[in-house]
Order: structure tokens, then C-alpha cells, then sequence
């Protein structure tokens, strides 16, 4: 059975469990542990595989679709990274660019409207 320290059962006591409820939750504790050793020494009883000229075949194969996949992602990193410099740059020429004329235009049409309505008026 799992060792419970003294502490670990006076904290449980403190907590209202009962002595048999520690012994069981210890006797939990020590079957799982008995479980993940097991897992762990299962791999190593499997026996080495062969690589016979199907597998080498399947794993050019699959080697070949991985490369092709990472120059593709390649590829489509550049045109991300071009993409997203053209943005920066045009965000700087509109952040840099002049409006006064455009403002020039909108005062005028603003100057205008006023005027023939004060005409309207008179």
C-alpha cells in the first residue's frame, strides 16, 4: 500500500475523512502506479520492425509530400511577407500624404452651399 504521511493524514482527518477512507484513497494511489509502470515497460518488449521495401517505399513516398508541403508553406510565407509590406507602405504614403486640397475642396463646397442658401433667402 502507498505510504500516507502523518501530515497527509492529519490533513485528511482534518478534513472529515475516516481512517479507512485514507487507507482506501493510498490503496488508489498504489494501483495506479502499478498501472503507469506497466505502460512504461510495454513499449519496450515490442520487437524491433523490419523495414522492407513497401515501408522504405510508403516513407520516400511520405518524405516527398513533406518537402512539397514545406515549399509550399515557404511560398506562401514570401507572398504573406510581401503582402504585408505593401500594406505598411501604403499606410505610411496615406499617413504621409497631403489632404489640404481635399479640404480646399470640401471649404468650398461647404462656402457654396451657404451662399445659395442665403440667396434662397433673399
Amino acid at each position: 500500500m502507498a505510504k500516507v504521511g502523518l501530515k497527509d493524514t492529519l490533513a485528511l482527518l482534518a478534513k472529515g475523512y475516516s481512517k479507512k477512507d485514507i487507507d482506501e484513497l493510498a490503496a488508489i494511489d498504489e494501483a495506479q502506479e502499478a498501472q503507469a509502470e506497466q505502460k512504461t515497460e510495454e513499449p519496450a518488449k515490442h520487437e524491433k520492425q523490419e523495414i522492407t521495401p513497401e515501408l522504405k517505399a510508403q516513407m520516400d513516398e511520405l518524405l516527398s509530400q513533406i518537402k512539397e508541403k514545406e515549399e509550399q508553406l515557404a511560398q506562401l510565407t514570401q507572398a504573406k511577407d510581401a503582402a504585408e509590406a505593401k500594406v505598411t507602405k501604403l499606410q505610411q504614403d496615406n499617413v504621409h500624404s497631403d489632404s489640404a486640397p481635399a479640404a480646399a475642396e470640401a471649404k468650398a463646397k461647404e462656402q457654396e452651399s451657404l451662399t445659395n442658401m442665403v440667396r434662397s433667402f433673399m
